[in-house]
């Protein structure tokens, strides 16, 4: 008789009380959330010393600036003179005359105190005409600190200037006869060669606005 086939595939290889752990796979590795954890906590710490540098130098730089400004160790007599004439180029006239009277006051020793005394008149005479109330009462301001200049310093290289510019000054404000008193005068105009020009155009017209009031 033949003999018979032997089906090798239903003899099982495992061996008593084994399982067959090939139809298992591998259970996939938990990720390392502490060590992801810790790289996150370290950016944070980086971004708040970044911060906190940024703010102590904000506040640094703030600092010294207000001590700069408010210190009067370093707040020197230059800056508080060309404090004045930062007022004038941006058209503060007023405030400009303000700032270099406080100036003669607070430094009446001080070489440029004398200059300071002229340059607050000077402010004042380049008042716009208009409006006119506003005008005129700003050039009698400056025709009296002018005239105080001059009678204090009568040897200043800037009197001959503030004489021309009280004779100016007076036309302006409608006192023809002061103003031709004064612009009139040959010696007064060679010794302010800057305004002999402005001079004799001031005087023309004073003569013409009196003969006009004749």
């Amino acid at each position: 008789a033949p003999m018979p086939i032997l089906d090798l595939s239903r003899i099982s290889t495992e061996r008593p009380g084994e399982l067959d752990t090939s139809v298992y796979s591998k259970p996939p590795l938990p990720k390392s959330a502490p060590r992801h954890r810790h790289r996150r906590s370290f950016g944070a710490n980086v971004l708040r010393f970044t911060l906190a540098m940024t703010f102590m130098i904000v506040a640094v730089g703030f600092a010294w600036y207000t001590l700069r400004q408010f210190s009067p160790k370093t707040f020197s007599v230059q800056d508080s003179y060309a404090a004045g004439l930062t007022l004038i180029d941006e058209g503060l006239y007023s405030e400009a005359s303000n700032q270099f009277t406080v100036f003669s006051r607070r430094y009446p020793v001080d070489p440029l105190s004398s200059d300071a005394q002229f340059m607050a008149a000077y402010a004042l005479q380049l008042t716009p005409a208009e409006p006119r109330i506003f005008a005129v009462n700003a050039y009698n301001d400056a025709l009296v600190k002018l005239q105080t200049f001059v009678d204090t310093y009568p040897t200043h290289e800037k009197t001959p200037r503030a004489e021309t510019l009280i004779g100016i000054l007076n036309y302006k404000v409608g006192n023809y006869p002061a103003a031709i008193q004064i612009l009139s005068n040959p010696k007064r105009r060679l010794r302010d060669a800057r305004g002999y020009l402005p001079s004799l155009r001031t005087l023309a017209r004073a003569y013409a606005a009196q003969s006009d009031m004749e």
